[in-house]
């Protein structure tokens, strides 16, 4: 992580010669996000077994915030009358955060969309402490299905992404982790992939409704930027353009209104160069493959890939929730492997 840092700093450095899209606040930012996760990583590599005694109460206070969500998206989705607009898309994916925003917000980001990403990690995290045996309850049926019912209303397809990818990696690692008829796995796996493959097809065609005819789309909007980033490739150096510069870029030669790419892998190389975004990947790889638990196999799958399928469509690489729920994966995975 510190090497990454010293890479940003590096670049931004570069940057600060191009006043254009140089920006103060946007340095600090990455600083303090990256300075308080290596904090984290030091104190939960340490102190994981005293933070798991209060894992009752981290456990309350994810509840709480989820409910809260909870009722808050039923409010606003009734008062809308919108019970059918997650399944005839009747509203634009571009337009419907902000539809829901038509009822004021109390709790959370205004923007449902974007908030039920955050809810999607929060989610995670809730359900695998649940999961792992970190508290005593270990009941997550009802907590699965009323966290699939607030992304599917949150009419928001990368908190939809995230949740859904995860639910599948765990039951994946349940089935691979079972004793239960070890001879048939092959022929389970088999019949998950279809049964998965249909589920996958209805959402499609039921819940995210893409249309890439449109530029008002979200996906569309992405492919815009990452096709900018591709025919721009060959400008990027080793060190890269200093943070924010793909703001600037966007802005400035696509036209566009979005602040980054979308792409975490995408907008580090475009700001801190390829030196930059290998850093960020070796540190992902360490992260995660590092704390591979042999009593507890995949559960670092389960962590690993709803958060690299959002990085792949959402962020910059610096933001307070990557930060958040990348360290509460490290407390959780060291937990384990030192269970």
């Amino acid at each position: 992580i510190s090497s990454l840092i010293i890479i940003f700093i590096i670049s931004s450095f570069y940057g600060t010669f191009n006043e254009a899209h140089f920006s103060t606040k946007q340095n600090i930012k990455l600083i303090i996000n990256y300075s308080w996760l290596t904090t984290s990583f030091l104190f939960f590599a340490n102190y994981y077994k005293e933070v798991a005694q209060y894992s009752k109460l981290i456990e309350k206070f994810f509840l709480w915030i989820f409910g809260l969500c909870f009722f808050q998206l039923f409010y606003k989705i009734a008062a809308l009358g919108l019970w059918t607009a997650p399944f005839d898309g009747s509203i634009e994916s571009s337009v419907s955060g902000y539809i829901l925003q038509l009822v004021p917000t109390i709790f959370g980001d205004v923007n449902t969309k974007i908030f039920s990403t955050k809810v999607a990690f929060m989610l995670i995290m809730l359900i695998t402490i649940r999961k792992i045996g970190y508290v005593e309850n270990k009941n997550i049926f009802w907590l699965v299905t009323l966290g699939f019912l607030f992304m599917i209303y949150s009419l928001g397809r990368t908190g939809q992404t995230v949740y859904t990818l995860f639910i599948a990696a765990l039951v994946f690692r349940n089935i691979y982790s079972s004793n239960k008829f070890k001879y048939l796995k092959p022929i389970v796996y088999v019949f998950a992939i279809i049964i998965g493959g249909i589920v996958v097809q209805i959402a499609l065609n039921s819940f995210f409704h893409f249309d890439l005819s449109s530029n008002a789309d979200g996906f569309s909007r992405r492919l815009i930027l990452w096709v900018g980033y591709f025919r721009n490739i060959d400008t990027i150096g080793l060190i890269g353009k200093g943070v924010w510069s793909a703001s600037y870029f966007i802005h400035n030669e696509l036209g566009a209104a979005e602040s980054d790419f979308h792409n975490v892998f995408f907008n580090i190389n475009y700001e801190a160069g390829w030196l930059g975004v290998i850093t960020y990947l070796l540190f992902l790889i360490f992260l995660f493959f590092s704390l591979v638990s042999k009593k507890f196999p995949l559960y670092w799958m389960a962590l690993f890939i709803p958060f690299f399928a959002c990085i792949n469509s959402h962020y910059a690489g610096y933001g307070p929730d990557e930060m958040i729920y990348l360290a509460n994966s490290f407390n959780l995975l060291t937990f384990l492997k030192n269970k």
